[in-house]
């Protein structure tokens, strides 16, 4: 984490500073349970608790500094050692931006360089995040989200986490409305931005497919014109994106788009059901195979979506290849095969939220097995976040400081 004392972040945040100008912390966390010894504990009220409820559990834990919205009075009548903001959310953010900018200038004064990535889409995020992180790992040090950090408490908390060691910082963001995506961006003002598409299952939240495809938008309008936008040129509302950019534009196509420079040859899944294709990058060296770990054919874009960020980032086309081939699911439920002692395979992705998890008749479960071995024609598909109608149920807002992800 970058060192920041109590007065700078008081004058970071334009909060009121209520204790020791020098207190420096070490980490920053908002679950009381998280809190160590140096913390800054952000006392942020949430849908169903309210942080400041659990101040004094921080602080016992460990906590030296608190960023809340009112004073909290410890055992002995004074208040706890805080900085008062009007929205400790948005006091997160600016903080984080800091962050980013100070990363950015001390890498640069040492000859070195941050790079930026943000990947946004409706589905895919997190494999993709997980995919990059696995690459750009063994070429620097690299800091990315946990899980599905993805939102205006987990962005921040995934920035915290970097420092000036940094070489690569992967930043998953998701959103539930138009705006929230522009906020994330200008907060760490990526270097690469990646849409991967825009899908259908939350248009009632977002007030239509269109309002969607407005938000993910906002990740490619973030950009500088030094930048990069990665875009998948199979989804025509996402290839429409070209318009909303004046950065570089870098296009993938699983299905053979002859304008796509990043592209899939001669892509099929293997009997374990997953995906093998030759790796077409503009820079005309290769092809290079990728034999991938993952399983379903629908991984195939989010494979080249990060082929296409880790090529934007200089990363040589051979190493690219050889870290898709060699990661597994990073983060759980994502397609999970768990094989029971009694020969039955279950492939778990409960962590979905769309209708329709298993895919349509060419999804990842019927093509499982397509060299012969075995696929499950009649397997039950089970989707947590179905009723038992097959219809969606409401999901309440997330965008209001909750860590839970946006999509």
């Amino acid at each position: 984490m970058i060192a920041f004392t109590a007065a700078e972040i008081a004058e970071i945040t334009s909060g009121r500073l209520d204790a020791d100008p020098g207190i420096t912390p070490l980490t920053v966390v908002t679950d009381s349970r998280e809190a160590t010894t140096g913390s800054l504990y952000v006392a942020k009220p949430g849908e169903f608790a309210d942080g400041h409820d659990f101040l004094p559990a921080a602080f016992e834990a460990g906590a030296v500094l608190a960023l809340a919205e009112r004073p909290v009075a410890g055992p002995d009548g004074l208040p706890y050692p805080s900085i008062l903001v009007p929205d400790a959310v948005l006091a997160m953010g600016a903080l984080a931006a800091e962050a980013v900018r100070r990363i950015r200038a001390a890498r640069a004064a040492a000859g070195g360089k941050l790079t930026v990535v943000g990947i946004t889409g409706s589905a895919g995020k997190t494999t993709t995040k997980d995919l990059l992180a696995g690459i750009f790992s063994a070429h620097g040090n690299t800091v990315a989200p946990q899980g599905s950090y993805n939102g205006e408490v987990g962005v921040p908390l995934t920035v915290f986490r970097a420092d000036t060691d940094t070489r690569y910082l992967v930043i998953e963001m998701g959103a539930t409305g138009i705006g929230h995506i522009r906020y994330l961006a200008e907060m760490v003002k990526p270097d690469i931005g990646v849409v991967l598409g825009v899908g259908t299952a939350h248009a009632g939240e977002f007030g239509g497919v269109e309002n969607i495809a407005l938000a993910k938008g906002e990740m490619v309008e973030g950009l500088s014109a030094a930048g990069t936008a990665i875009i998948n040129l199979d989804d025509d509302r996402v290839a429409a994106m070209r318009s909303r950019t004046t950065a570089k534009v870098l296009g993938f196509s699983a299905e053979g788009r002859d304008d796509a420079a990043v592209q899939a040859l001669n892509a099929d899944t293997n009997a374990g059901g997953n995906p093998e294709f030759d790796l077409l990058l503009p820079d005309g060296d290769g092809p290079h195979h990728v034999s991938s770990r993952l399983i379903g054919s629908h991984h195939t874009g989010n494979l080249l979506a990060a082929a296409a960020a880790a090529f934007a980032a200089g990363i040589p086309g051979a190493d690219i290849a050889s870290g898709l081939s060699s990661q597994t699911a990073a983060s759980r439920w994502r397609m999970e095969r768990t094989e029971r002692a009694d020969g039955v395979t279950v492939i778990n992705d409960a962590t979905t939220q769309t209708p329709n998890p298993c895919g349509p008749p060419s999804g990842p479960l019927p093509t499982w097995g397509a060299g012969g071995a075995r696929g499950p024609s009649s397997a039950p598909c089970l989707n947590s976040g179905t009723t038992p109608s097959g219809n969606t149920p409401p999901l309440a807002p997330r965008w209001s400081g909750s860590t839970s992800p946006g999509w």
